[in-house]
């Protein structure tokens, strides 16, 4: 996802470099959306009920995530800040939750 903020996004001037912008950071998010479900899967072995709980959120937000990006047909500003806010809120909840308290 870090390179993908160096290439620019002007479609006009750069359409190869956009295209390229857009790839990596597809391929960023879907990494990231990976290690998260790889940490999921971590703290399923220690609180089996915390697990439940936080991969019915999960799943909530890569589904509304893909419809997002199903409905528009790309990546537009809503699917980006929607995904931000939605996995902030995420992550600060389960730091809350479950890493405050082991």
């Amino acid at each position: 996802m870090a390179l993908s903020v160096f290439l620019p996004y002007d479609a006009a001037d750069f359409p190869i470099l956009s295209k390229w912008h857009v790839r990596l950071a597809m391929l960023g998010v879907a990494s990231y959306l990976l290690l998260f479900f790889h940490l999921l899967t971590d703290i399923m072995k220690k609180d089996y009920t915390f697990y439940i709980k936080s991969m019915s959120y999960y799943t909530t937000l890569v589904i509304l995530e893909a419809l997002f990006f199903l409905l528009y047909g790309s990546v537009t500003a809503l699917l980006e800040v929607s995904f931000i806010t939605i996995m902030a809120t995420l992550l600060y909840a389960m730091s809350e939750n479950f890493f405050m308290s082991s």
